[in-house]
């Protein structure tokens, strides 16, 4: 049977607002994976001392609405977090040059309390850092050193934790000494961390 000329023309008619429709309901899309697409190549270009957070911060920021926020003004001024960091890094000097005897008498519990006690300034340096982090010269730099920092710390308390504990399996491996030599290295780490992180603030 054939179709009446208006039924044809309404038929093309309602076809034709489909693709629009179909067309409008993909173009944000489409956009929002072109400016993702953007922002990768463009952070994929910088030097590489941005670090890893500066890539997923710019990707969030597209994903997020296109435009990044103001940063949210530090909790703490930039003197008062280079005096805190010069405080723990002072803190952890005092550590290392009594380490021996801290070693010889297998006082592990005197590291754990050096790094992560509550009035310690070595448990402050997480927070400060976080809150600073964007001031700094080279803000990627910063972070790096900040997380291979709090890395070191908890890698140090595991290890001085571990030594009162270490006379099972290979005595050779698994004693105090060893656990607390391990210690050691991992504290000159954060010691070394902490002055990256006074560099970036000067």
């Amino acid at each position: 049977m054939a179709v009446r000329p208006e039924r044809a023309v309404r038929a093309g008619r309602a076809v034709s607002r489909f693709r629009a429709w179909t067309l409008l309901m993909l173009l944000p899309l489409l956009m929002l994976c072109t400016e993702a697409n953007a922002a990768w190549l463009s952070v994929s270009q910088q030097p590489s001392a941005l670090g890893r957070r500066s890539v997923a911060m710019a990707l969030t920021a597209t994903f997020a609405g296109g435009t990044a926020a103001a940063p949210v003004r530090a909790a703490v001024s930039v003197e008062e977090a280079r005096q805190k960091l010069q405080d723990a890094q002072k803190a952890l000097d005092d550590l290392l040059a009594n380490y021996e005897p801290i070693k010889k008498n297998k006082s592990g519990d005197l590291v754990r309390n050096a790094l992560k006690a509550t009035t310690s300034p070595v448990a402050q340096v997480q927070k400060t850092g976080e809150a600073v982090a964007s001031a700094a010269s080279d803000p990627g730099a910063f972070q790096d050193a900040l997380e291979e920092f709090v890395a070191s710390v908890d890698n140090a308390d595991g290890l001085a934790y571990s030594s009162g504990y270490a006379n099972s399996g290979d005595w050779k491996v698994n004693n105090a000494a060893n656990y607390l030599e391990q210690a050691r290295a991992q504290i000159k780490t954060a010691v070394k961390d902490i002055s990256t992180m006074l560099d970036a603030l000067a």
